[in-house]
């Protein structure tokens, strides 16, 4: 990849602050907030710093509401532990991690109860990452297949990531992504990005046009989409 950042403040402007420039060979300006409230913007080469700034200037409300938002999440997001007697989540039921012992690396449920087996120098987060990884790639193909026999559309590759910001997404070439922690949601709400995600083959935007096709295969998306929202914050570790 060809990119070239640098960091830019717009003066006078208290609200914007200091930015991330990424100059690439897109088309377009994309606005990017991170976790660390960060403002990242991607923008062509052709495009001078003046214009990219008047752009900036001109979604000011969009990018001081986004930060609000995260800085909200950001609040109800807490690491765990990984201590006896934690909770964590698996297709919506909460499980507790009920002992920890020292031999091979691995986790095993019974009833609902994790046990957590590792050496002294694991790092038991990445035990983790792994085995949410693993569950999340055989349970998720399942789900996809079903869904991609009802709406005929069918991605070029599957992938699970460690994403923490996006459930899913999918590329240019059709090729998705699942964040390893859609694992730990409904299994109705993991349908709904899967279905979300497997329309994004035929509409690479979320026009009206996406949306109906959406509804036509989850009827209630929405009541699905807010609850993910309300409640994603519990999925991670």
């Amino acid at each position: 990849m060809n990119q070239k950042y640098r960091y830019h403040a717009i003066e006078n402007d208290l609200n914007l602050k200091n930015y991330k420039l990424i100059r690439t060979k897109r088309k377009t300006v994309g606005i990017e907030i991170t976790n660390q409230l960060e403002l990242v913007i991607r923008a062509p080469y052709h495009l001078s710093v003046s214009e990219i700034e008047e752009i900036i200037k001109r979604k000011t409300g969009w990018i001081n509401k986004t930060r609000e938002k995260l800085k909200k999440y950001n609040r109800t997001i807490y690491k765990k532990s990984f201590n006896i007697g934690e909770s964590f989540y698996l297709k919506g039921t909460k499980l507790k991690l009920y002992s920890i012992i020292i031999g091979e690396k691995k986790i095993e449920l019974k009833d609902n109860r994790i046990i957590l087996s590792k050496m002294p120098s694991d790092d038991p987060r990445t035990l983790f990452i792994n085995w949410y990884k693993g569950l999340a790639k055989d349970f998720i193909a399942e789900r996809l297949k079903v869904y991609s026999k009802l709406t005929g559309l069918y991605p070029s590759s599957i992938r699970i990531t460690s994403a923490n910001k996006r459930w899913g997404s999918c590329s240019g070439k059709n090729s998705i992504n699942f964040s390893y922690n859609l694992i730990m949601a409904p299994v109705e709400i993991i349908d709904y990005v899967i279905v979300h995600e497997l329309i994004h083959i035929e509409e690479k935007n979320h026009s009206k046009k996406f949306w109906q096709k959406v509804e036509k295969v989850i009827p209630d998306y929405k009541a699905r989409r807010k609850w993910l929202k309300e409640n994603g914050h519990l999925f991670h570790i």
